[in-house]
Formats: structure tokens, C-alpha cells, sequence
């Protein structure tokens, strides 16, 4: 079992965050590591732990909502954390932050990609909305969701928001049909 040691100097075990977030695209980094429940000083381990975080899916994360961060290392936290437990964006304030969040999220990262997708859609934002389409269809072409029953199919007005009367323009069309019906649930 490999372990990042809290104990270890500050400056090495940076550097062995950020090497092991290098080494996940070649599944070199072992499911048995043990990572630090405290964020790094280091901005570039800082940023490479959520990703570990993510990927491993370990726990306990470090309390970086508290912590005094960068925007892009909170962007990458609130990230992993909304492809771990989508009911997070309940919670989350519509903005930027969340935005950016969102887009960087990928469909092979969450578990469950129809919640997140009636999570965002339960937002009533145009933006988030899209989001929604794009995992959606990414889940679909990816085959993490099935092809729907004949004859059933995802139309735009399905999914209009209460506090969006305005269905998103890219979602009709008939090559949405399949078993997410983003309605309110």
C-alpha cells in the first residue's frame, strides 16, 4: 500500500501527489493508496489531489470548502465532489464557480450520470441545462444509458423549469430518445 505520509516533508510529498495524478492515465496509481486528509501548501498538489481523490474515490476528502484556495483548485474539488454526489449542486449557489465545475466534470467520472444530469436540470439555469444535454449525450454514446422503449422519447418541454419556462434549443430532435426523461422528479 502506497501512502502519502502527512508526517513526510511538505515539499516531497507535493511532489508525490503530483506524480501519482500523473500516473493515473496510465493506472499505475493503485486503488489501495492512502491519501492525506489535509490539502498541501503546494498549489500544483493541491490541484492534483482532487483528482486522486476522484479517481481513487477515497475517503475522507480534506475540508477544502473551509480552506483559502485558488479558484481553479476550488473548481477541481467542487468538480469531483458533484461527479461523487451529484445532490451536492442542491446546495451550490448558480455562478461561475459552479459553471466552470460542471464543464470540466467527464461522463467516465460519475457513477451515475442520469442523476447528475436531473440534478442540473433541477437547477432551473440555462446554462447548467446544457450541461445536462452534454452528459447526457456523452452517457448515451458512451452506453452508460439505454436506448428508451419505442415510441418514448426525451422532448424539450419535458424538461422546462419552473423558474425556466425556456427549454434549452439544442434538446430536440428526435436523436435524444432514450430513457432519461429529465422532468422534474
Amino acid at each position: 500500500m502506497t501512502s502519502v505520509d502527512k508526517h513526510v516533508d511538505p515539499h516531497l510529498r507535493a511532489k508525490r501527489l503530483i506524480g501519482m495524478a500523473e500516473r493515473l492515465d496510465a493506472h499505475q496509481v493503485s486503488r489501495l493508496t492512502v491519501l492525506p486528509d489535509s490539502l498541501p501548501a503546494a498549489p500544483e498538489a493541491a490541484l492534483a489531489l482532487p483528482r486522486l481523490h476522484l479517481h481513487l474515490r477515497t475517503r475522507p476528502w480534506p475540508t477544502w470548502r473551509e480552506a483559502d484556495l485558488p479558484t481553479r483548485v476550488r473548481i477541481a474539488w467542487l468538480s469531483a465532489e458533484i461527479a461523487v454526489h451529484p445532490d451536492t449542486l442542491r446546495g451550490e449557489p448558480v455562478g461561475e464557480l459552479l459553471y466552470q465545475a460542471v464543464r470540466v466534470i467527464e461522463t467516465a467520472d460519475v457513477d451515475e450520470p442520469e442523476r447528475l444530469a436531473r440534478e442540473l436540470i433541477d437547477k432551473g439555469d440555462a446554462v447548467l441545462r446544457a450541461e445536462a444535454e452534454r452528459i447526457a449525450r456523452d452517457a448515451l454514446h458512451a452506453g452508460l444509458l439505454a436506448p428508451s422503449e419505442p415510441g418514448r422519447s426525451w422532448r424539450s418541454s419535458d424538461h422546462i423549469h419552473p423558474a425556466s419556462p425556456e427549454p434549452c434549443p439544442r434538446c430536440t430532435g428526435t436523436w435524444l430518445s432514450f430513457s432519461l426523461t429529465l422532468q422534474g422528479s
